[in-house]
């Protein structure tokens, strides 16, 4: 698998949904020394004139070997090295109020490391050398924003910060005056023979349930089963499927994509669940396209809400996705332990 994480931002409303906040927001990824995302970009307003704002970065535990930040007193943003040296800055001037699509793709390595970016598919610079800021030279963490900022004040989900779909990441740093919108994140490794490599200007969509799937097997606390996960946030307790039976299943039918034409690179199964009793207790993404079943990676319960994330870049039957395999599938839960 090369493909490691993907946000819309549209299907949850804090942070704290879907990312660990404490700090700024942090997402475990398992990249090794090679790590290629994008995210779609926009100012709102003009960047600090004399302080840099640091936007995302790679981090390995708590060092940053690569950031991306503001140019003070410009409309660029450049990529920065731990430790602030400054690697290469973007041929892209950032018009406010105008979508831009980034992309990075770093190799950490004292002699032979390397950074390319794009922006909106476009060459926007590169360097050689030196890229690693200590430690051993993985990355395993992405994080957004700096540690100077506060998620609760500064990062919010909000529909003005969309570029398609819902919603979108709002990073309104109130320290420099400064507004900036996410949305369309993606973050990769070189591994594997698909997605290792720019994946140029996506669209992340966020699908709903929306019907009856193949298997119903947990008990409804209300209605029908594809009814109680169908909101576009989490509700929690509000309405939810149960069961503590291993193997039981559940799959719910999807809304369509929108898109009627282009390439799926992967599906991520996002699972809000959590355990009520003692015990170790665990569940797996459930897939199911053209009658074939494929069941994700195992997911270990707490007892508190929490968003569990799964992709797979295959169908159940290990083929490329498409968009007509994706209409088709149900996605739901099985109960492993």
């Amino acid at each position: 698998m090369t493909m490691l994480f993907c946000d819309s931002f549209d299907h949850y409303t804090t942070i704290a949904q879907k990312w660990t906040t404490t700090g700024p927001p942090t997402k475990t990824i398992t990249s090794g020394s090679t790590v290629i995302f994008g995210f779609a970009f926009r100012r709102v307003s003009a960047f600090h004139a004399t302080a840099a704002q640091v936007l995302c970065s790679l981090r390995e535990g708590a060092t940053d070997h690569i950031y991306i930040e503001t140019v003070p007193g410009t409309a660029t943003i450049r990529v920065m090295r731990g430790g602030a040296v400054a690697l290469v800055t973007l041929s892209t001037t950032f018009t406010t109020n105008v979508w831009y699509y980034v992309e990075v793709k770093a190799n950490i390595h004292d002699t032979t490391g390397s950074i390319a970016t794009r922006v909106n598919g476009a060459d926007n610079g590169s360097f050689a050398g030196d890229t690693r800021n200590a430690g051993t030279g993985i990355v395993d963490t992405l994080q957004i924003g700096t540690t100077a900022f506060s998620p609760s004040d500064d990062m919010t989900i909000v529909a003005a910060a969309t570029r398609f779909g819902a919603a979108g990441l709002r990073y309104n740093a109130n320290d420099y005056a400064t507004d900036m919108h996410f949305d369309d994140l993606y973050v990769c490794n070189s591994a594997g023979t698909v997605n290792n490599d720019f994946l140029g200007d996506v669209r992340i969509e966020a699908l709903y349930p929306n019907g009856v799937g193949n298997y119903a097997q947990w008990t409804p606390s209300a209605g029908a089963n594809w009814q109680n996960v169908d909101e576009t946030t989490p509700n929690d307790e509000t309405d939810y499927n149960i069961s503590g039976t291993v193997n039981q299943i559940d799959t719910y039918a999807f809304t369509n994509l929108t898109s009627t034409a282009g390439s799926v690179a992967a599906v991520q199964a996002n699972l809000h669940a959590r355990k009520d009793d003692a015990g170790t207790r665990q569940i797996a993404p459930q897939y199911r396209s053209a009658a074939v079943d494929a069941v994700g990676a195992t997911k270990t319960l707490s007892t508190s809400w929490t968003q569990y994330n799964d992709v797979r870049e295959t169908d159940p039957s290990a083929a490329a996705w498409t968009i007509a395999s994706v209409n088709a599938a149900e996605f739901g839960a099985k109960v492993i332990a």
